[in-house]
Order: C-alpha cells, then sequence, then structure tokens
C-alpha cells in the first residue's frame, strides 16, 4: 500500500513539475516576444516622435541594410543621412507594427523578425514627379524581415530587408 502511494505522489509531483515547465515555456516565448516587438516598436515610435537618439539607438553598430533606391549597402553611419533626408520632407503622425512570426538562431541572442510597418504622414518637401504636393497625407504600408541581436540585455537591429513590392505595400494617399 505504501508502495502505491509513494507512486502516486511521485506521479504527481513529476506531472506537476512538467506542467510547470510547459508554463514556464509558454511565459518565456511570450516575454521573448514582447521583447522583440517593443525593441520594434521603440525605433518605429521614436521616429513617429522625432527622437533621433532614441531611434539610432535600436541600432547595433555593425548594422548594414541595401538602400531604398540605390544598389549600395548601407551602414550605420548612413543612419543619420537617412533620417534627415526623410525628415526633410516628411511630417509622421501614426505608426502600426503587427508582429507576423520570429525565429530565435543559434544561442538565442539572434532573432529573424518578420513584422509589418504602416505608416500615416503628411508630404512637408516640395511638389515633386510623383505628383505629391506640400501637405499631401499619405499611409504607407511595408513588410519587414530585422535580424536583432541580443547585447547587454537589449535586442539592436543588425540588419533586414524592406519589402514594397507587393500589392498590399506602397502608399494611399488620404486627402
Amino acid at each position: 500500500m505504501r508502495t502505491i502511494f509513494l507512486f502516486g505522489i511521485i506521479a504527481v509531483l513529476t506531472f506537476s513539475c512538467n506542467n510547470n515547465d510547459q508554463k514556464s515555456q509558454v511565459i518565456d516565448q511570450k516575454q521573448l516576444e514582447n521583447e522583440l516587438k517593443t525593441s520594434i516598436e521603440s525605433r518605429f515610435y521614436a521616429w513617429q516622435d522625432n527622437d533621433y537618439e532614441t531611434y539610432v539607438a535600436g541600432y547595433h553598430p555593425d548594422w548594414k541594410r541595401w538602400g531604398m533606391r540605390e544598389d549600395v549597402l548601407n551602414k550605420s553611419d548612413d543612419i543619420r543621412g537617412f533620417w534627415d533626408y526623410m525628415k526633410a520632407n516628411e511630417e509622421s503622425q501614426e505608426m502600426e507594427i503587427e508582429m507576423v512570426d520570429y525565429n530565435l538562431i543559434g544561442d538565442g541572442n539572434v532573432a529573424i523578425v518578420h513584422y509589418t510597418s504602416a505608416e500615416t504622414f503628411k508630404w512637408t518637401g516640395p511638389d515633386n514627379q510623383r505628383g505629391w504636393k506640400t501637405g499631401d497625407i499619405y499611409k504607407g504600408f511595408a513588410r519587414w524581415s530585422d535580424i536583432l541581436v541580443k547585447e547587454d540585455g537589449k535586442w539592436l537591429c543588425i540588419g533586414g530587408h524592406r519589402d514594397r513590392s507587393q500589392s498590399a505595400a506602397g502608399l494611399i494617399k488620404l486627402n
């Protein structure tokens, strides 16, 4: 009888420990997803708020990504020029970020994060050949795949790709 009772207690403890491990993994996955999303949102909301220091703090010093309109590999030293060029011609009004998927690599300190963004912005630049007029308001959509590395407890963007080639991507004039 004692043997059966002892086996029963062992079974309950084993099941309980396994169940706690599963709950812990779910919590860890949710925490990880929140960390990744927070890192991405920090950059995008800093863009919206015209906060260059917070924006650039989300990038790793070794960051690289293909240029938007030229066949060159941009580096972290190029971020300021991009910022100044874009901010001279547009005023960000609203950002929406939606996480789609992510994968951890190696020991869990590298993540590939796939997400979409939607930005509403006002064109403040001069009238141009694309038909944009000063004061026009647009909503732009893009798909992203960023590579993030975790250093000193912070996820930093070290590379990635922006895709505006699909029909859901691009710009919609709102006014």
